[in-house]
């Protein structure tokens, strides 16, 4: 890990502090650390129901990379897509558009970046950590995805007990997610396609996402 300026450090606290809501308290000086070693643009933005988060190398308002993080999620969720996030930053910055996003490289880069956060005490809780291990040592070399890790994070959502996940509903239930009315259609890998019905447009959902089903 780099050993960055003081300045630097008080210049990231002030641009992130605003971010210690959403994340574990005790992760933060992990994570300024973290981004002293490539400061880039962190924006929570409303939810959205295809993604969780996303990062663009270049953010045409400013020219600068950005990551984007849905408000709605939990702390452990948020910190650990920040992390998924700036793992394909740093994967840009060492590779460019030359290799896969999901592929080894991307893969390496994140386990080292998750590595601190999941051996320091008080970040996540056990079950959290304990899903996280296994999704580093089984699931990993397969997939960048893991319903099983991402079922364990949604039982920290404020508003659980009042949503089931979209696989435990039938083809062409109407359901609400992020304030938005679908149809659930047909599996695609590990996706439904849902119409909005709304616009009339069709969006890939995860199969593990947390929805209000409606009559």
């Amino acid at each position: 890990m780099s050993t960055a300026p003081t300045q630097l450090h008080e210049r990231l606290h002030k641009a992130y502090q605003g971010m210690i809501k959403y994340i574990p308290e005790p992760s933060y000086p992990l994570l300024i650390d973290l981004l002293s070693q490539a400061p880039i643009v962190v924006k929570v933005v409303n939810p959205r129901a295809t993604k969780l988060g996303d990062y663009r190398p270049k953010w045409q308002k400013t020219g600068k990379p950005l990551i984007t993080i849905n408000a709605d999620l939990n702390p452990y969720a948020f910190l650990i897509t920040l992390i998924h996030e700036l793992a394909h930053h740093h994967t840009y910055i060492a590779h460019g558009n030359r290799v896969a996003p999901h592929g080894q490289e991307w893969k390496s880069i994140y386990q080292s970046m998750a590595k601190p956060f999941t051996e320091k005490s008080g970040i996540f809780p056990d079950d959290v950590l304990k899903a996280l291990r296994r999704y580093f040592t089984a699931t990993f070399a397969s997939s960048c995805a893991d319903p099983e890790l991402y079922k364990v994070l949604t039982r920290y959502n404020s508003n659980a007990s009042n949503e089931v996940f979209l696989e435990e509903l039938g083809e062409d239930s109407v359901f609400e997610l992020n304030g938005r009315i679908f149809r659930k259609g047909p599996l695609r890998r590990k996706r439904f396609v849902c119409l909005e019905l709304k616009t009339n447009r069709n969006y890939l959902v995860n199969a593990v996402s947390q929805v209000r089903k409606l009559d």
